[in-house]
């Protein structure tokens, strides 16, 4: 009790120099002010979207060792559920390719490639939340994997790139919450 009683002393002490009272109780409005603030454009104005929907994804690959794959269009659904703690996870599935030369391949049932789905949503105060995929897909041959960066997060419609192990493609990924043609 009597350490509780010297620092109660010794602050008293303090504030008596030179009305330090003052200078200590500015300090902590200042403190309280600017968590507020903080809170405020974090949780209110700046809140990421909530992402647990069904979504479609299409990667369009631009760079690729496998030359038949440049040009390709992949398309997938994404089933994400957002733990509102800045982590997603999920499931995909591969329902359809259009070639560079516009064939198209449908997969239905046994033939749909199929994985899973984890992300991290990156939230900044003073610009724009970003979100990064992490997919594993087990593929007829082989498994893979694609990283999706996503600059700004959106419930409708978002526009980044990928990466895939697949033949160390990259390109561009659209994810959005409606059905491509």
């Amino acid at each position: 009790m009597d350490i509780f009683y010297d620092i109660i002393k010794s602050i008293h002490q303090f504030g008596l120099l030179s009305n330090n009272y003052g200078s200590l109780a500015a300090g902590i409005l200042v403190i309280v002010f600017t968590g507020a603030i903080l809170f405020f454009i974090k949780d209110i104005i700046k809140k990421p979207p909530t992402l647990t929907n069904v979504f479609y994804l299409s990667l369009k690959t631009e760079k690729s060792s496998y030359n038949p794959y440049i040009g390709l269009t992949s398309f997938y659904t994404l089933n994400i559920i957002d733990y509102g703690n800045n982590s997603i996870t999920g499931y995909i599935e591969k329902t359809h390719d259009i070639e560079n030369d516009g064939k198209r391949r449908v997969y239905t049932g046994k033939n749909r490639n199929q994985g899973t789905i984890h992300g991290s949503i990156q939230r900044v105060y003073f610009g724009k939340n970003k979100l990064t995929i992490l997919i594993e897909i087990n593929g007829h041959l082989r498994a893979s994997t694609i990283v999706i960066t996503m600059p700004k997060i959106s419930k409708k419609s978002m526009m980044g790139s990928f990466y895939t192990t697949a033949a160390d493609s990259s390109g561009i990924a659209i994810i959005q919450d409606t059905r491509f043609i």
